[in-house]
This record gives structure tokens, sequence and C-alpha cells, in this order.
């Protein structure tokens, strides 16, 4: 017997007529086996047949003059080739069986076509996850910018019915002088709220001019109070930044009514400092008012109810964080825990345009 594989002979580790085992290389799926019975008497009268268990019903015939099998693209596996011829007698007798296994590549094994449409079906589950996923994203961010957006709206209203209240104050006491440099002030303050509200980012300096015309008409209101100072890093430019606008007002309107209004027997005074924080801004608001347990306690009297600015500034910061994956915070202390009033300090994380 021969084995030819792709009209090349097969080398194996001994005769293909002693093997009962032949094992076929990776893509040696095209072969060739030859075969005769050493009977030399009547060759011309020996007929031959051949299966294999692909199909063990059916007995494939020749004779003498055609002892070949050709094998054509088979699959990968293992496969038992029955031959068969018949003697002197004309009689099916002589048998030979061969066991022939042909090794697959990686991608013709079970495991890989069970892998291969899991794989499929998970990546599929995977990209449409992500696809789901940034399409809420994209909707909360949307949602947010529009919440950010309306609570910047909430602002406006909010402190202009406070500065009206300080117009009418000035009205109701005869004060026309006051008055009218109040309403001058608060007209030109309130045309930079309306601009800066409107904005997502302004410049630093554009803030700053917003937070001094403020403290400048409620120092003109209550000067008998409270005096103020407004402290600029020098490292920092203003013209060269843009921050948030709107995140600071709330905290001194609260220094004012619920830190040195509360004052009985001398004057406060706020501070508002500017720094770098590595690439963003920190902005601490001081006041050396009677503190906020204090301020608790007097919330019966005729102080006004805490801003609601501040819940609304601190929603804001809570959306950009959301937006842009910050940790910007606002953190309240005493100023003065050891003293009776222990003031209070604002730190504000201000966000930084990059």
């Amino acid at each position: 017997k021969e084995l030819d594989v792709s009209g090349r002979r097969k080398v194996l580790d001994k005769p293909v007529y002693k093997a009962d085992t032949v094992i076929l290389e990776k893509g040696e799926n095209n072969f060739h086996i030859s075969f005769v019975i050493p009977d030399f008497r009547d060759p011309e009268k020996i007929r031959y047949r051949y299966r294999i268990d692909t199909d063990p019903e059916t007995w494939y015939y020749t004779d003498h003059s055609d002892r070949n099998i050709n094998f054509s693209n088979i699959q990968p596996g293992w496969y038992t080739l029955d031959i068969q011829s018949t003697d002197i007698n004309a009689m099916w007798g002589n048998t030979r069986e061969m066991t022939l296994f042909l090794k697959p590549y990686f991608y013709q094994t079970l495991f890989f076509r069970i892998t291969l449409p899991l794989t499929v079906l998970l990546l599929l589950t995977l990209a449409s996850y992500s696809i789901l996923k940034n399409i809420r994203q994209r909707e909360q961010q949307k949602k947010d910018i529009l919440r950010q957006q309306a609570l910047r709206v909430q602002m406006n209203p909010h402190f202009i019915f406070n500065a009206l209240n300080s117009i009418n104050y000035f009205i109701s006491n005869n004060d026309r002088l006051s008055a009218n440099t109040y309403i001058s002030d608060f007209a030109k303050l309130i045309r930079t709220v309306l601009n800066n509200m409107n904005e997502d980012y302004v410049r630093l300096s554009v803030e700053l001019d917003w937070l001094e015309e403020y403290l400048k008409i409620e120092h003109l209101r209550f000067r008998d109070k409270f005096d103020y100072t407004l402290d600029v890093d020098p490292l920092i430019n203003p013209d060269a930044i843009m921050v948030s606008p709107g995140l600071v007002q709330p905290f001194l309107e609260n220094a004012i009514w619920h830190g040195v209004m509360g004052l009985e027997d001398r004057k406060g005074l706020i501070t508002v400092s500017i720094r770098l924080k590595g690439h963003n801004i920190l902005c601490v608001v001081d006041d050396d008012g009677v503190g906020r347990l204090r301020s608790e306690a007097m919330k019966d009297r005729s102080l006004p109810k805490k801003s609601r600015g501040i819940a609304l500034a601190m929603e804001r910061l809570r959306i950009i964080n959301g937006l842009r994956s910050t940790n910007f915070r606002i953190r309240i202390t005493d100023l003065h825990p050891d003293l009776g009033e222990t003031g209070t300090r604002v730190e504000i994380d201000m966000p930084v345009l990059t």
C-alpha cells in the first residue's frame, strides 16, 4: 500500500501496510491510498471494495485495474477505512482496516466553533450596552446643562428681590441721596448679573467686579455693620482666567445677613480672598460674625431666612462635577472655633475653563 498527500509520498514511522493508525497533519485533507493483494495467480479475477465510516452502509467497488482511493476536502477528525478483496472462490474475505486521524486547525475545533459565536454575542452585547450607556450619559448631560441654566435663572430673581428690599429701605427712611446712589449702583450691578448669568464662564475680572459691586451696595445700606476687603493673589491674572459665575455671591450674602448682621457691639469684617489651587481657583470668604450656631439660634428674630442661593450654588457645583468628572467642593467651617462669636469660613472651589 502507498499513501500520497497532495501528490507527494507521505513518509510514516512504519510502512503503510503495517500501520493500524495514520495521523495526518493539519491541511492534509487531500490524499490518495493505493492497495493490492499479493496474489499473483489470477490477479485479474480479484475484485475490491472499500467503505469509510462516514457512510458505513455504502461499499464502493473496483477491480484490479483501479486499486486507488482518493479523498478530497476531508473534515478533521477520526475515520475508519475498511478494504476488502475476494479470494480465488470470488468470496469476500480478505479485510484490512485502517484508522485515519486528520488534525484540525484551531478554527476547526469544537471549542472554537462554540467559543466564536459566544464571543461575537458577548461583543455585540457589550457594544450595545456601551452605546446605550453613552446615549443615557449624553441625555443626562443635556438634562444637567439645562438644569444648570435653570439654576442660574433662579438666582437672578432671588438676588434682585433682596436688592429691591434695600432700595425700599432707603426710600422708607427718606434717604434720597443714598437711594439714588444705591439705584445707580444697583442698575450697574443688575446689568452685570444679567450678562454673567447667561454665560457658562466669564473672565475672573468680570466676576470680581460683580462681587465688589455687590459688597459696595450692601455696605452702603449697612455701613455701620461691616467693612470688607477683596484680596487677589498677585500671581493670578484675572483677565486671563475664565470661571463659572455666581458661585460666590450667595455666600457673601449669607456672611452679611447671618454673620455680621447679628453683631451687637462691634462692626464686622468680611474678607474675600482669591488664591491659586493647582490649575483652578480657590475663593475663601471669611466673616468674623456670630457664627453658624448663634445665627441658627437667632433665626426667630428679625434676620431673614438662610439664602436659597447657597443651595443653588451647591447644586450647580454638583452638576459641573458630573459634567466634567471633577471633585469641586464647598467647605464651611468656623473661623474662630475657640471664641464665642466663631465667625465663618467658606472655601469655594471655582471651576476654571480649561
